[in-house]
């Protein structure tokens, strides 16, 4: 019933058990008394300190997924990008061997056309730009 009561009450009938009590009595009271004033705060710093230091493992351990999540959100945007990258450059890369291969096999048309012609090995491998080896073979064909 004692325990159910508001504080005041609590503390007005401790007061009243004290001052009814002999003097050895009312000292082991009070000190009993100081004694789970103190235990109740030390427990009560204890559990903030506990508090404080969990929110703080907490926050690093945060710190530290979000870090991990951040690299691989960023590796996965960088693979994206160099797949883009690599893409474009492909593409480039792909346009000049074309331009390349088109321009080689213009070169040996015209140099079938100046063959037909009549014109000389030596002039057809300077005006197309291929060498007398592969006039000579165009020639053979």
């Amino acid at each position: 019933m004692l325990s159910e009561a508001s504080p005041s009450i609590k503390k007005a009938t401790n007061l009243l058990m004290s001052m009814s009590m002999d003097e050895e009595t009312r000292q082991k009271y009070e000190e009993r008394e100081e004694y789970l004033f103190e235990r109740k705060m030390m427990l009560q710093l204890a559990e903030k300190a506990g508090m404080e230091k969990g929110i703080e493992i907490g926050r690093e351990k945060g710190k530290v997924e979000g870090r991990e999540e951040g690299i691989e959100i960023g590796r996965e945007k960088g693979k994206v990008e160099g797949r883009e990258e690599g893409i474009e450059i492909g593409i480039k890369k792909g346009k000049v061997e074309g331009k390349e291969e088109g321009m080689a096999i213009a070169g040996r048309k015209v140099a079938i056309n100046l063959v037909a012609l009549g014109m000389d090995d030596d002039t057809i491998s300077k005006v197309t730009g291929l060498s007398q080896e592969e006039v000579k073979k165009l020639r053979e064909q």
